[in-house]
């Protein structure tokens, strides 16, 4: 049975932030430029050193990388997408 996240701190569920930007061809500097971010900021997100986001930084990314904001923080509405979700079994398969 697949694993329920209990937050949105969990560092599984920010990884979603890290697959959309591969999924989008972006490396952290590209994702800082369109969304004003600063790399840094975007590494703690991605790897849960950022507790709990603002919710205006998930607006910035989301807008950036062309998703909604509930697939990118899934406890923040509903299940994340399809595309995010394969993507999530294909980094956990390596």
């Amino acid at each position: 049975m697949p694993r329920r996240y209990e937050t949105n701190h969990d560092r599984d569920t920010l990884s979603y932030v890290r697959l959309a930007r591969i999924a989008r061809g972006m490396s952290q500097r590209d994702l800082e430029e369109a969304s004003q971010i600063t790399h840094v900021g975007i590494s703690h997100i991605e790897s849960g050193r950022s507790k709990n986001p603002h919710i205006g930084t998930k607006r910035l990314l989301a807008e950036a990388l062309e998703y909604d904001v509930e697939d990118l923080f899934p406890k923040a509405g509903p299940s994340p997408s399809k595309e995010l979700r394969a993507l999530a079994r294909k980094e956990t398969k390596r």
